[in-house]
Formats: C-alpha cells, structure tokens, sequence
C-alpha cells in the first residue's frame, strides 16, 4: 500500500504508524528481557518451597526458624500483594497463616497452619515490572495501528471499534486485577500448559468469579464480588463506545496539500457541501479530439432525472435570458419550460453515478458530459446544461468559443501549466489566463492536490469550482476549455486516477464505450489543421516506453509541417531536481528520440514547482544556432498557484537557459506563418520570459 500512495503524502502515511511500530519494538524487547530473566529464575531456584515439618509455636522472633532449606520465610509474605485481604482462607500475624480451629477460639489461642509461600526477590520483581510494562506498551503500540488502520479505511470502521474495545477492555480488566501480573511468575514449570490452566482456569476464576467449592462466600464478600463482575462488564460498554467514538471522529482521514488541511468523516460533516440543490453544480468544459469543431460540456448534479442534454445555439435567447447590468448573465425568477425551443440545437449526453464516492462517504453524487460536434471554429455559442425535461435542472445559460483554426493569418491562442492549488495565487494565476482569452489552458497534473483520496473528494469540489469561476474572460464571458493529465497527486490507492478520469472526459476518453474510471490517462488533440498536441503518462499509471507505438500512430496520421507539442508531468530536464531520479532517467530513455523523430516543438513539463526553459535539445544534445537540424524547447516545470521553494538554487543545469521560482503560465501563440511565440506570465501579469520558436 505505501509503494501505491503519491510520494509526498508518504512521509505522512507512515508517520501515523511508526509510533505504533515504534511501540510494539520496545514492548517486545521489554517483554523479552522479562521472560530471559524468568525462564533463568524459574530453572535456578524453585519457584515454591513448601515447609515439610510440623507447624511452628506462636513466636514473633524470627531468628527462632528452623534454618534449613525446606523451610517457608513466612516474614516474606507481607507486603508482595500476593493475597488479597479479602480473599484469604486465614489471617496472617507476626509472618504466620493462622486458621482458627472453630468460632469460639481466637488467633491467639489457634494453632498454627502453614501455607505454602513464594519467597519473592528482588529480580522476580524486577520480572513483574518489566513484563506489566512491556504489555502495557505491546496494547498502545496495537492500539495506534487500529486507529491509524482505521483512519487511512485500511481496516472499517466496525473492525476497528471492536478490536480496539476489546483491547481497552483488557486494560481495564488489568486495571482491576492488578496481581494478575505476579500470578504470570508464581507458575511451577514454564510450560504454555502449566501457564494457560494456572493463568485462565485456576486464578481468573477465582480472582473475578469468586467460585469456591470448599467455603460458602459470606455476603460481603459476594457483595464485593458482584461489584468487580459489574465494574468489569460495565467496563466492556464503556470501552466499546470509547472504541467508537475514537474510531468515528478518526476514520477517513483525508490530508490535502496546497494548502494542508486535514479532515474526517466527522469534521466533514458540519461542512456544507457545494453541490446541492436541483439545478448543476460544477459546469466546466473539457476538449474533445478535434477542438476546432467540438467541445464537451460537464456537469453534476445529485439526483438524475433523465438524459444529461445541452441546448445551444449560436445566437443570444434574449427572449427570456435578459442580460444583466453588470455583464454577468443569470436566473431569472421563473423560466417557462418552452425556453428550451429558444436555442436551435440540443444533444444527450451520458451520465455515470460515483459509486465510489456513495460507498466511502454516503454521498450521492452523478457525474454528466455531453460532447458537441459538428461546431464551427472560432464561433461563440449559448447553452445551458441540464438533465431530464424541467427547467428547473438546467444551469443558469454560458457560452464558449470553439477553436479558431490556426491556418489563418492570425493563428489563436493557448495555455499551458501545471500543479495548481487551491490557493490566492492559483486564482489570481488563473485570473490572468481569463484576461488573455485563450483558446484553452491545458493542465500537466496536481490538481487541487487531493492526494488520489476519495475521502477528500470535496477538495475536488473546490478545484472544479475554481476553474468554474476562474476560467472565463471577464470581457466576452467565453468559458475556457481544459485539457489535463495525471500528476502524483492524483494517483491513489489502487495505482489509477479514478477520480481525475471521472471528472475530466476528453479526447477519444469521452467515448461511451470506454468506463469513466478506466479512461486512458494519454491523449491527443488537434487544436486546428497543423497543430497536434499530446497528454502524455509520465510513468504514473502507464509505462512511458508503452506509450511510443499510440504516439508513431496519431503522428503518423498528420502532415509534415504540423506542429507538435506534448505535456505531461514528471520533467526529462529538471530544473531543481535530480538529474539522475529514476523516473527522470526513464522518461528519457523513452521519450527522448520519439521526441526528435517528430520533430516536438515544445514539451510541457511540470512538478518541480518553478519555472524553466530549456536550449534547443535533440537526442539529450544542444542544438546550435547554425545546425540544421531542428530542436525541442523544454518549458515547465509547473506552478500554477503553489507554495514556491525559497532554498538557494544549485548551480544552473548544462541545459538550462532560464530558470526560477516563481508562479507563472506560459501563454503560447500558434501563427498562422509556422512560428511559435511564447510569452510566460506571473500571477500579476507582467512578463517573466518571451521566447520565438
């Protein structure tokens, strides 16, 4: 499980489970000097030495014992615990067990019985302290695995609460029979036999049940028994809800990063959720293959009454969607069901409910995309989206802009970045891709920084409202389409993207023949005539060596002269980390020469969380400004909105030309003359680099 979970989050995950590991080594190490140091007690002296001779006159000085070894030290009795006031046959006086003969006598006046008797040492003690301790710790140590396997859903909830009140049922009974552990020594042979019988059958019987077959219990004394069997039993209710209310307030633990926030299924349910009501939540906009002429519209909802549908047309129904003053469009009071004949087309979409979602956290939520074709490039169009026949599950109205065609004089417009948090920086960041009007923003992974968790599905809800309300021009009120891959912090337990392929179907992955949950995590997009772009797996789910064939064919299928761009997460050319990490060296060996046999314009890189760009690269060569054979410009690596590393730098890689920390998105313009400018941007809009490919 630790080898499935994103590298960032592992330091935590097994942070949460070392002290009970850490427990359980010292528990066993204590636990094993006791049984060394008994085992040695146990065949060095005998463990009873029982008198053989007549019992001893009434005599308080004790230098009048019979000095030989069949002798018992009777003066050694008190003060070892080893009976109980209340539970003895006799009484003991001046070091001597006394039975009266009848009623009528006294102890004074009775004769002698001896019992036989442990001689406790110093070092038997010693055993007792050590063993009471490393069983104390030995509970701890399972304790913290329970509420951790809990925590993490490695173990339910229902499990857990009654392991764990089992185990603070023990340390209660151990709280009330605290000789329990002085029995464990005073066995005559260290066999598991002789353990098992004199442990269990003999001493917790008489100890809790106060059975005795030879002497009726006087009324005190079952008195005072009943009360132990009820502070005992009673202990068990109370342990078992302090097990549930532990193993309640712990389980499904969700830790997100950018910023860190730790939540339950308890906490989280005093939060309000975003997605509620009756008309659609999270209504954004993802591409399709052919971006020019289509575009795939996505939503939830928390019921589904019918088939996800969009009705759009090209033209504004001002009929009953007047548009507001301050430019923001909206709801009106009431709209008549025959708004939909308002707009001059409609499509049906498919819906899937997030089985998973509804398992871990009981909520219902459906997830709906409705994938428009036959669109024409660089036109604004009107919809609403919704599901069944009611007005009422339809979205207030939006509008987008298809793709222009990048053949024309004046090409377009896109955006690339990555790792984006739930941040003042990623809005702003995002902000300032809205004010440029881009055609689409594509995104190469860690969004919102989930963690790959279902239980932190509502950081999911607060990325996806953020592209909601982030990605629109705030002049022309077009919506910004996304493309995304997979970054580490979305892979989770299983080693997929579930979440991630759910909520962003794109490409030839929007198919309904393809599941939501298994939706390839590599895709291509044609943004125009000569422009192809490819989301790649950087080893995350898929091999990126199995990746080459899928990218031979789709380039195969376009002309020479198209441009060719690629974005995926894991960068080939760090800018801050290791040059050597295993899966830097890996993209390498498999994406390097690919890379020169298309001739890639750009590759889009990420996760390292500042920005770079490299030289010219071909075949991990420098290309020079007078070869003739053409390079690969690397840019990344990746900040969108996140914590920035403030540490000195190293020194600058032989492949670098720019590198910095900072939060920035690279806005590239395709020309329709075959040049490529990139100008890159940070989250106050000035410019930070600007290069001509």
């Amino acid at each position: 499980r630790e080898q499935m979970i994103e590298p960032e989050l592992l330091p935590v995950y097994q942070a949460t489970f070392w002290p009970g590991y850490a427990l359980l080594v010292v528990a066993g190490v204590l636990f094993s000097l006791a049984f060394g140091f008994w085992l040695i007690s146990t065949l060095v002296q005998p463990r009873y030495r029982r008198s053989q001779q007549q019992p001893y006159p009434l005599t308080t000085d004790d230098t009048a014992l019979p000095a030989t070894t069949n002798e018992v030290e009777l003066h050694e009795v008190r003060g070892t615990g080893l009976y109980d006031e209340g539970e003895r046959d006799g009484e003991v006086a001046d070091g001597y067990v006394y039975r009266p003969q009848n009623g009528d006598e006294t102890a004074e006046d009775a004769t002698p019985r001896v019992k036989p008797v442990v001689v406790v040492s110093r070092s038997q003690r010693f055993v007792v302290w050590v063993g009471t301790a490393s069983l104390w710790l030995l509970a701890v140590g399972v304790g913290d695995l329970i509420v951790m396997a809990v925590a993490w859903d490695v173990l339910p909830m229902t499990a857990g609460t009654v392991l764990l009140g089992l185990l603070l049922w023990d340390a209660w009974y151990l709280s009330l029979s605290p000789n329990i552990f002085r029995w464990a020594l005073y066995i005559k042979t260290p066999t598991v036999r002789d353990w098992v019988y004199s442990f269990y059958a003999k001493q917790l019987k008489k100890k809790l049940i106060g059975y005795s077959k030879h002497q009726p219990l006087s009324y005190e004394k079952r008195v005072r028994r009943l009360k132990r069997l009820a502070l005992l039993y009673g202990g068990l209710g109370v342990t078992m809800l302090v097990a549930f209310c532990v193993c309640g307030s712990l389980s499904g633990i969700c830790i997100t990063d950018e910023p860190i926030e730790i939540s339950t299924r308890f906490t989280r349910m005093f939060s309000s959720d975003t997605c509620s009501g009756d008309s659609p939540c999270h209504v954004y906009l993802t591409l399709p293959k052919n971006t020019p002429q289509g575009i795939i519209v996505n939503f939830q909802t928390t019921s589904n009454n019918g088939d996800a549908t969009v009705y759009y047309s090209p033209d504004h129904p001002t009929q009953w969607w007047p548009w507001k003053p301050n430019g923001d469009h909206g709801r009106q009071s009431s709209r008549p069901n025959t708004a939909f004949a308002t707009y001059a087309h409609s499509t049906k979409g498919h819906s899937h409910k997030l089985d998973f979602l509804e398992k871990s956290e009981g909520v219902t939520r459906y997830v709906h995309w409705v994938e428009l074709k036959n669109l024409t490039p660089n036109t604004t169009y009107y919809f609403i989206a919704g599901h069944g026949t009611d007005i009422k599950h339809y979205s207030e109205e939006k509008m987008f802009r298809t793709v222009p065609s990048d053949s024309t004089e004046d090409g377009f417009t896109f955006a690339s970045g990555g790792d984006m948090g739930i941040t003042t920086e990623a809005e702003k960041i995002l902000s300032q891709v809205a004010n440029t009007d881009a055609a689409f923003l594509l995104i190469g992974g860690d969004l919102g920084y989930a963690n790959g968790l279902t239980t932190c599905y509502q950081r999911w809800d607060q990325t996806l409202d953020l592209l909601q309300k982030t990605l629109v021009a705030p002049t022309t009120k077009r919506m910004i389409p996304v493309a995304v891959v997979a970054g580490n912090h979305e892979i989770d337990l299983d080693n997929k993207v579930t979440q991630l392929s759910v909520y962003f179907p794109q490409s030839d992955g929007a198919a309904p023949s393809i599941h939501p949950e298994s939706r390839p995590t590599f895709n291509a997009f044609l943004a125009g005539h000569n422009t192809l772009i490819l989301g790649l797996d950087s080893d995350l789910v898929v091999s990126s060596a199995s990746q080459v064939p899928w990218m031979d064919s789709i380039v195969a299928k376009q002309p020479e002269h198209t441009r060719r761009f690629a974005f995926y997460h894991h960068p080939m050319y760090p800018s801050r980390r290791s040059w050597d990490r295993d899966n830097t060296v890996a993209l390498r060996a498999a994406w390097v020469e690919p890379f020169a046999r298309y001739n890639l314009t750009i590759g889009f890189e990420n996760h390292d969380h500042m920005y770079k760009r490299t030289k010219p690269l071909r075949s991990n060569h420098l290309v020079g400004p007078n070869s003739t054979a053409t390079g690969t410009v690397f840019i990344g690596d990746g900040n969108l909105g996140v914590s920035v590393d403030r540490t000195a730098m190293g020194a600058k890689s032989w492949f670098l030309e720019v590198a910095q920390r900072t939060v920035f998105v690279s806005l590239v313009h395709v020309h329709g003359n075959g040049t490529t400018a990139v100008t890159v941007i940070n989250e106050k809009g000035d410019t930070i680099d600007s290069v001509m490919i």
